[in-house]
């Protein structure tokens, strides 16, 4: 069943920390950016085809049908349907850019599989087990949840086509006609929801990644710190046992980092672009609505503007969280039962004190930190392009 990686926890039959990539992995596979080994199947070549035509689909058929449309209709575009597709061609641009990144890097993606495979080896308690579980179904409950977000937007653009007679985002088209109602018209309509679609599939990925990255991050470093509370709890072990543990813990800790250090170079890339999109974006859909819309497409809009802010807070909120965590991973370690210790556990425990310290950073293309604080300034933003347009007046004057 498609739906057993939301089963809940039961004895003997609990998911393992990869499995939180499970349904972002379906994702990844039904848009290309997973091919398969070439020969590994009988049909493989058909895959690669899938993939070039989602790759030309979004690298260079859209931006081309909507820079030609811009070109073609700018003067006779109503200030309406200007802001009703402004937003299409910017969400490509930015959804295709992040898909080339996390294809290049597609590497880290199998590198952490395995990260985590030996990560998961050193969980031995049944309660650490479900834990891990809860994490796999809380991810894949995430991946859902942006399915309907994005899609759900997706299908009332294709509703309120439907009603008024007028294609979704009104692009250039030179095969099929716009008349209203027509065989031309429908076919118009689904190219374009194709576009789009791909387009938001893209975003959706990119979107998702960081996420359950973050959520499986902040489930590993949970369990070391509950690995540090049990260091010397046992008085039957001996001391050696105990270096021994402390060893591990400080090896687990290594194993985190370098996880964290693998994904970071793509995460910075994406949420860069992330960020630099998400405030003028959230300006042109508030300007829209505001100003432009009717019922239907204000509904369809307010849907996307939802979508466009769980792009960035969740991962800025993880973000903020896992500075958290660092700081109880060295609670944890000084709390731990050190005081009549060896020499070298105690010179061992300093050190492993001095690593974990180090704060869990994130930030965006090197340039700005990824925590809410940010992305409160970026809603911000578009808030105050809703201002400039209101006080200029120049919803009346593009009217």
């Amino acid at each position: 069943m498609i739906f057993q990686y939301l089963r809940p926890p039961s004895f003997g039959n609990l998911m393992n920390s990869r499995d939180c990539f499970y349904y972002l992995d379906l994702s990844k596979k039904a848009f290309g950016i997973l091919p398969p080994k070439p020969g590994s199947s009988r049909y493989w070549w058909l895959y690669y085809m899938w993939t070039g035509l989602i790759a030309v689909t979004a690298i260079i058929y859209a931006p081309a049908v909507f820079f030609i449309t811009y070109h073609r209709a700018l003067k006779t575009l109503t200030a309406t349907d200007l802001f009703a597709s402004l937003q299409a061609p910017i969400k490509s641009f930015s959804s295709s850019t992040k898909a080339i990144i996390v294809f290049i890097n597609y590497n880290r993606f199998v590198k952490i599989n395995e990260l985590l495979d030996r990560m998961d080896r050193r969980i031995e308690k049944h309660e650490d087990r479900v834990l891990i579980h809860r994490t796999a179904v809380r991810s894949n409950y995430v991946d859902i949840f942006f399915h309907f977000l994005y899609f759900g937007y997706l299908f009332q653009c294709a509703l309120n086509a439907l009603l008024l007679g007028k294609t979704p985002y009104r692009l250039y088209n030179p095969i099929f006609g716009t008349e209203t109602f027509t065989f031309s018209f429908y076919m118009a309509t689904l190219v374009e929801l194709f576009i789009v679609g791909i387009a938001l599939s893209m975003n959706l990925i990119t979107d998702v990644y960081p996420i359950v990255f973050g959520l499986i991050m902040r489930s590993h470093i949970e369990l070391l710190r509950r690995r540090i509370q049990d260091l010397r709890s046992d008085v039957d072990k001996s001391e050696e046992k105990n270096y021994e543990e402390l060893v591990d813990c400080i090896k687990d800790h290594k194993l985190i980092m370098n996880y964290c250090d693998i994904m970071r170079p793509v995460i910075t890339k994406t949420l860069f672009m992330q960020m630099l999109m998400v405030g003028l974006l959230l300006g042109l859909s508030i300007v829209y609505v505001f100003f432009f819309a009717d019922l239907w497409t204000a509904i369809a809009t307010i849907n996307l503007f939802i979508a466009y802010v769980f792009e960035s807070f969740p991962f800025c909120y993880i973000c903020n969280q896992l500075e958290n965590d660092a700081n109880t991973l060295s609670q944890a370690i000084f709390q731990s039962n050190w005081i009549d210790a060896s020499p070298r556990y105690k010179s061992t425990l300093i050190y492993f004190m001095h690593h974990v310290q180090k704060p869990i950073e994130f930030n965006a293309g090197g340039i700005f930190s990824l925590n809410v604080n940010t992305n409160v300034r970026m809603a911000k933003l578009a808030f105050s392009v809703v201002t400039i347009v209101d006080q200029m007046n120049l919803a009346d004057k593009m009217s």
